[in-house]
């Protein structure tokens, strides 16, 4: 019978080798979902999935390029600061979109840079629960990672980069060249306070909400980890050259609105229901042209919705994969031929089209639901932070990471819990006053909902089968 291999004088031990691995990593593929060796990623990839204790089940295909595409339109920052107009014009104005963009952008740069540096640690798709776990106070990791991995699993419920740059290119060249100038006091000094609040200042506080939600959700990226090339160190730059890329065209795009906005008393009323789509009217002074102008915005928020599904699949596939969720066994499947979680991917994409259908008969409990998307998520920054502090100042010194930030790690965590504070707590307030039914922001009502539903799991049923991920962590002294 002639031999499987070619023959021994023309292979070396290394080609034998090779071949016999590919062999049982197909087996493998067939029989238990993992991956052929060939998508293992580098030495580090396999090193690192080694000491985080997991198994390489997701295919690593991703490089730096795709996951600055992926970060970038996964977040649409400058597309959602449009969609936002309504919401700065009632309480704050242009001068507060202006303003505020500095204080927002600082801060979640800073936030941005420490998850940074906590993934060049532990790049796993887990994210936050899995940081939390590793840093938090030892009594406290299990019910900490736990509730982070609720916090986020809901924050994200609630490569395309070149029509993200030309469509920006598009409809910003298009403003400057047709909308009507407004004089700098009117576009950066001169706040509104639409919302009838006590003050200019308490109206300002609130409108932070739209500069603000544009810049959540850059840690999408991390949820992709584990199908990352050289994650540790790619992973990091991908994170904060998206942060960078996106905030620079964002603040573009604000100083673009700032000035060619028109009159912002008529674009809030306009019959479309969207401050940004008459202002593109006003600008070009055709349905056709603004048309196109809103299609594009349109498209690439579609675009982001299929980028944040990926990112969610992920997410709940890793939080039941260390059994946070119900139905824990089957989401934490993955697909043997195609290696993606698809059973994460059917519950995300389920979840997110009986959410849209809410709005036929509630736009109020639709804004409440996106609300709770970037508060839930901001906590989940808060506590990951919190706990690297935690273990910066009391806990054994950080694992070894290839992106570091070095002597500024510790001042960079605090300044961002600092401005972090504010920012949630305003975030949950009502748009105007006197607040009814129609106009109460209901995102803590439903923060304080998700906090019983995730309890009371955790408490019949998660405490005896949730162990946290860092009992798997075997990291080198």
């Amino acid at each position: 019978m002639a031999s499987t291999y070619p023959d021994q004088k023309d292979v070396d031990a290394n080609a034998i080798s090779s071949i016999a691995d590919e062999r049982l990593g197909s087996v493998l593929d067939k029989n238990f979902g993992t991956v052929k060796p060939k998508y293992y990623g580098t030495d580090s990839d396999r090193h690192e999935m080694e000491m985080l204790g997991k198994q390489q089940v997701l295919r690593r295909n991703f490089s730096f390029l795709t996951m600055l595409g992926f970060a970038s339109t996964c977040i649409a920052s400058w597309e959602g600061i449009f969609t936002y107009l309504n919401f700065v014009l009632t309480d704050g104005g242009t001068p507060l979109l202006f303003w505020g963009f500095f204080a927002c952008a600082t801060c979640m740069t800073l936030v941005y840079a420490s998850l940074a540096e906590m993934s060049s640690m532990s790049p796993t798709a887990g994210g936050q629960y899995h940081w939390v776990s590793e840093f938090a106070p030892r009594k406290y990791q299990k019910v900490l990672s736990y509730y982070s991995g609720w916090l986020t699993a809901v924050g994200w419920q609630a490569v395309a980069l070149v029509v993200h740059i030309t469509g920006f290119l598009a409809i910003i060249i298009t403003l400057w060249a047709t909308a009507p100038r407004r004089t700098a006091a009117d576009a950066l000094l001169n706040f509104t306070n639409d919302g009838g609040w006590s003050s200019t200042g308490l109206s300002a506080m609130v409108g932070l909400l739209a500069p603000t939600a544009v810049l959540v959700g850059y840690d999408c990226s991390v949820h992709m980890s584990e199908e990352i090339k050289d994650a540790s160190i790619v992973l990091p730059r991908a994170i904060m050259g998206s942060v960078i890329l996106n905030v620079s065209m964002l603040f573009v795009a604000i100083i673009t609105i700032c000035f060619t906005l028109g009159d912002p008393a008529e674009v809030l009323a306009s019959p479309t229901g969207y401050a940004f789509i008459q202002m593109f009217y006003n600008a070009t002074n055709s349905l056709a042209g603004a048309s196109v102008m809103t299609f594009i915005i349109i498209f690439m928020l579609s675009v982001c919705a299929v980028s944040e599904a990926a990112a969610c699949s992920r997410q709940i596939w890793s939080f039941a994969r260390d059994k946070g969720l119900p139905g824990h066994t089957w989401l934490s499947k993955v697909s043997p031929h195609w290696n993606i979680p698809l059973p994460g991917i059917i519950v995300s994409l389920s979840i997110s089209a009986l959410l849209s259908l809410i709005n036929i008969g509630s736009s109020v409990a639709l804004n409440a639901i996106t609300s709770l998307g970037a508060v839930a998520t901001l906590i989940s920054y808060y506590l990951t932070i919190g706990c690297l502090v935690h273990r910066r100042l009391f806990g054994a010194p950080l694992p070894d990471r290839r992106w570091s930030l070095g002597r500024w790690g510790l001042l960079i965590n605090v300044v961002a819990l600092i401005i972090l504070t504010p920012l949630i707590f305003f975030l949950t307030w009502p748009l105007t006053t006197p607040v009814t039914a129609e106009t109460m922001n209901w995102s803590s009502v439903m923060l304080a909902a998700v906090f019983v539903i995730s309890t009371t799991y955790y408490l019949v049923k998660g405490r005896k089968e949730f162990k946290g991920p860092v009992v798997d962590v075997h990291r080198e002294e």
